[in-house]
């Protein structure tokens, strides 16, 4: 439901961004999964310069584009990794045993970004002072989130296994081996991820460290 939500508020922006990618920035949508980000940040950069007010309000060098773009990211993982960090500690042993040691699922990520991160920046992606000012209004939609979660829960389970397994169906299916593969928890992917990393980068890191990561964890017996 909050991904539809999500998905049924952005749907315009992304009909604007095509726009602007394919008639602005001159990047056809067959360029757009192979363009480097570099290529990008540099045709918005040389946008402002020709045409200092016609798109864009104010002059923004590279940092300044990707500052925006990770914004919302960047305050997540400051939360993963600060206040959320030992509350995510799972101290009961039966659900310890079914879930592990901490407890950040997408699940839960969904309703933290919900509740907290779309709700606190204004129109210029600063941080609104009304949010500050109405820590009631935040208790409230983690109420609300609360019993949507508690009356769709079955739902939500019954999707994510369908989800899960016919996303990873073919894969499990061309490699069995691939079943007992171990990969990055949510937690280790936020706190693995600097500060205005561009997912790309994020995911090229990961791929990096994962053979070393699995030599590791191969020394222990679990």
């Amino acid at each position: 439901a909050y991904r539809i939500l999500l998905f049924a508020k952005d749907v315009r922006a992304w009909i604007s961004m095509q726009r602007f990618y394919n008639h602005v920035l001159g990047i056809p949508d067959s360029e757009l999964t192979t363009v480097e980000w570099a290529v990008v940040a540099q045709r918005l950069i040389e946008l402002q310069r020709r045409f200092p007010t016609k798109f864009i309000r104010e002059y923004h060098d590279e940092l300044d584009i990707v500052n925006r773009i990770m914004r919302k990211d960047n305050y997540m993982a400051a939360l993963v990794d600060g206040p959320l960090h030992s509350a995510l500690d799972v101290e009961h042993p039966v659900l310890r045993r079914l879930m592990g040691s901490r407890a950040l699922t997408l699940t839960l990520e969904w309703n933290i970004r919900f509740c907290v991160v779309e709700r606190m920046f204004d129109d210029d992606y600063k941080v609104d002072a009304r949010f500050l000012a109405s820590p009631h209004m935040l208790q409230q939609r983690f109420l609300f989130a609360g019993m949507v979660n508690f009356a769709l829960s079955p739902f939500i389970i019954v999707f994510l296994t369908i989800f899960f397994s016919l996303k990873n169906a073919q894969r499990f299916h061309a490699d069995p081996r691939t079943l007992s593969t171990r990969s990055w928890n949510l937690e280790a992917k936020y706190l693995f991820r600097k500060y205005n990393e561009l997912p790309h980068c994020v995911q090229r890191r990961l791929n990096k460290a994962a053979p070393w990561a699995e030599k590791y964890v191969r020394q222990f017996q679990s």
